[in-house]
């Protein structure tokens, strides 16, 4: 490239946006950068950047001020050198999500959202901030953001059956502070949870990850083998699925048994253990299939005053 074809300013220009678009920086530091740039070598004026930041605003960028909220630092908010979705594209997104919600593998979910994150952050579209959250809000997702590391060690507690003392944000009570013993991780509608034994509870407990605020290792020999012995003690179900067979059947709980109906050759009843009936509640209500329960009795009448009261709530 011949000298005479550089054009110093529009190339400063370019390398503010480049380096705007990932952080914000103060005067200073945009200086620094000016310096140590080799094709530039040399700083600017305080009104030299801001005829670089005003053409960069012509050009369809929005650039806040410094302020000591930010830091006194120039933040690049928008900027139309991108992508923009349409309605339909974001449908396909939410249609993807909801594909992704039949999958079991809690990592799926995180690998997912950080995703549509990455994309709806770098949308062209003005309103991209507000699409983010209309996705969250019809997807029915929770973000996972600064949850990966209690994931990784909230899955080796419960590998090794590591009795914890938990801090946890109920939606009904508050916080509250109990020994929880972990069994597992799972992903379920949308949201990951931590499946395990309570202290105070008869069966086993689902805890949002997302509303975990804090958890530690605690030591209880005796209070650890009485949770272990409740784990133990899971219900048996025996339920009959309409119009589902073998090779289409999705696991609803652990340790099933398969056996074809005897009144029709469409459906297959499953024997099986589950942990949690509210769980097992759920998974047989979004299922995709009609069904019928076999055994208990119990759980029969629960989720007919469950659907009852769904009726009830859609028809009021």
């Amino acid at each position: 490239m011949k000298p005479d074809s550089f054009n110093q300013t529009a190339y400063r220009i370019l390398s503010l946006l480049l380096w705007l678009s990932k952080e914000p920086l103060s005067f200073d530091e945009i200086n620094q950068r000016f310096k140590e740039r080799n094709t530039i070598g040399k700083t600017v004026s305080q009104d030299t950047l801001w005829l670089y930041l005003n053409t960069l605003k012509a050009l369809g960028c929005k650039v806040s001020r410094p302020t000591k909220r930010n830091g006194f630092r120039y933040q690049l908010t928008y900027h139309p050198f991108n992508y923009f979705l349409t309605s339909d594209d974001l449908e396909v997104m939410k249609n993807t999500a909801l594909l992704t919600n039949h999958h079991h593998d809690h990592w799926d979910l995180i690998y997912f959202v950080k995703w549509v994150q990455r994309v709806l952050a770098s949308l062209a579209n003005e309103n991209r901030d507000t699409l983010l959250q209309k996705f969250f809000e019809e997807s029915r997702f929770v973000q996972t953001d600064g949850l990966e590391e209690s994931i990784d060690r909230l899955e080796h507690f419960a590998k090794h059956h590591q009795l914890l003392t938990i801090e946890y944000q109920s939606a009904i009570n508050g916080i509250k502070t109990f020994a929880f013993l972990p069994l597992k991780v799972f992903f379920d509608q949308g949201s990951l949870y931590l499946l395990g034994q309570a202290e105070d509870q008869g069966q086993t407990s689902m805890l949002r990850i997302d509303r975990i605020k804090n958890f530690s290792p605690l030591n209880n020999p005796e209070l650890q083998q009485r949770l272990n012995e409740q784990l133990q003690e899971r219900q048996l179900f025996i339920i009959r699925l309409f119009n589902c067979t073998a090779k289409t059947y999705e696991p609803l709980g652990e340790g099933e048994i398969l056996y074809p109906d005897p009144t029709s050759p469409n459906n297959i009843v499953v024997r099986l253990r589950s942990q949690n009936d509210f769980l097992l509640k759920q998974r047989l209500l979004s299922y995709g299939t009609p069904f019928q329960i076999l055994y208990p009795g119990s759980f029969d009448y629960e989720m007919h005053q469950t659907l009852r009261q769904m009726r009830e709530l859609y028809t009021a």
